[in-house]
Formats: structure tokens, C-alpha cells, sequence
């Protein structure tokens, strides 16, 4: 089965878009630094709350090993009043998320690039770390029959034999020094109408040399973007992409 050609899809099966700057921060940055820029995003963003994230430690007993969840708050999310489209400002960097229904990259790399210029002149990061642009694509798909749309299925071994119900599958790659790729693909319970939703996440990531002008961080977000593109028209057929693109 041949991949799919690239080409713009007019009902990209796009469910969430992210592109994400992972930075370190001075030592003395706080929590409470990050408020001020939550405000002035709340403008255009009127939705704040606060983002929580959860630990969870192991500690050994005499008898058992117990776990405790610990939750501390490392950033503010912020959300638009359609919300489908989030800011996170964190303690670790900032994230655009941009939920369906999708507009285009063009909209949202340079709404990304406004607010990561206003993080950064706020914040003054030391460093950053690592660039991503993150698609989930949902999928549904005309029926069960995988093999007619999705290139790289989970492979069974020989003499065993059955249509799938569930599977979760998780490939991370290193296609170059300073890139990343993590692949994730799943099948969700079929719909009443007989389709089968098909999950495909793709995670392109650049560490390494990080350009340090907008101008080129904005460059490399672009060269990720090319590249997960190809990830998923290789990801899918011919057949697969032209549900997508039909008025």
C-alpha cells in the first residue's frame, strides 16, 4: 500500500495542535512572576486558571511501599472565550494549544510567536531547551478494515488471527542530532454508524541549536512542521487522505 501524496487538506482530521517552547528560567523567577503576563493575556484570553501538576512519590515503609501525590502549581493556562484556543505560561516554558475546530499554521504559529516574544521579554529565559509542534489527528475512518488506510499497523504474530478491538502503540525516534519524533497511534471503540475513529499523534521535537532570534526560532518551527506533515502522509493512504478533502 502506497502512502499518501502531501497536499492541504481542506477537513484535516486535526483534533488539537500545539507548538510548545521548553525553556530554563533564572533561578530567581517565581510562580508569582508569571501573573503579571497572565493579565495582560486575559485581554484576549479571558479564561485564567491555574495549571497543577501532580507528583507522585514512592516512599518504603517496614511493611508496604505507599505513595504519596503531591500537587504544586508550575504555570497559569489561559483560555479564549470559544475555548478552543489555550496560552500556557510556565515555570518551564509556554505553550499555544489550539483545539478543533483547526484554522491554519499560518494563524497559529503566528499567534505562538506574539506570545512567546511577550514570555520572553517578560521572563528573560537563560536558555531554551527545546522546540515542538505536537498534531493529534482523529480519524474516523469508513470501517473497520484498517489495512485501506493506515500504513503502519501493529503487527500480530504469525498464526494468530482476529480483528483488533483496541490497540495502543508508542515509537519514539531520534531522526537526526537535534531532532525527535514520538508516533503514537490507537483505535478508539467503533461508532454507531459503523466508523472507526483512528488516532494519530505526531510529536516533532528540536533540541540542540535553538535559534535565538525570532526570526529563526520561527524558521525551525516551520522546518518541524514540514517534517510532521511527511510523518503523516506516510502515516495514512491515498484513500485515507481523500476522506478529508472533499467538500
Amino acid at each position: 500500500m502506497q502512502p499518501a501524496r502531501e497536499r492541504h487538506l481542506i477537513h484535516a482530521p486535526i483534533l488539537e495542535a500545539m507548538i510548545d517552547v521548553r525553556v530554563t528560567l533564572p533561578s530567581e523567577v517565581r510562580i508569582e512572576d508569571l501573573k503579571p503576563l497572565a493579565e495582560i493575556a486575559r485581554h484576549d484570553y479571558p479564561n485564567l486558571g491555574k495549571r497543577v501538576l501532580a507528583q507522585f512519590l514512592f516512599k518504603e515503609s517496614p511493611d508496604l511501599h505507599s505513595s504519596v501525590s503531591e500537587r504544586r502549581q508550575d504555570g497559569w493556562v489561559l483560555k479564549n472565550q470559544d475555548g478552543n484556543q489555550l496560552l500556557q505560561f510556565r515555570l518551564d516554558g509556554f505553550t499555544l494549544n489550539r483545539l478543533a475546530e483547526y484554522e491554519t499554521w499560518e494563524a497559529i504559529i503566528e499567534e505562538a510567536m506574539k506570545w512567546w516574544t511577550s514570555y520572553k521579554e517578560f521572563i528573560h529565559p537563560s536558555e531554551v531547551l527545546r522546540l515542538g509542534v505536537r498534531y493529534i489527528n482523529r480519524l474516523p475512518l469508513p470501517d473497520s478494515d484498517l489495512t485501506k488506510y493506515v500504513i503502519a499497523l501493529p503487527q500480530l504474530p504469525p498464526n494468530v488471527e482476529g480483528d483488533a478491538s483496541y490497540f495502543f502503540q508508542q515509537v519514539i525516534l531520534r531522526p537526526g542530532p537535534d531532532l525527535t519524533l514520538q508516533i503514537l497511534q490507537s483505535i478508539e471503540e467503533a461508532l454507531d454508524d459503523g466508523k472507526q475513529p483512528y488516532i494519530l499523534d505526531i510529536d516533532v521535537g528540536r533540541t540542540g541549536k535553538i535559534a535565538s532570534d525570532d526570526e529563526g526560532l520561527r524558521a525551525q518551527f516551520e522546518e518541524l512542521r514540514n517534517y510532521k506533515n511527511t510523518v503523516f502522509f506516510n502515516s495514512i493512504t491515498e484513500e485515507a487522505a481523500t476522506l478529508f478533502e472533499s467538500n
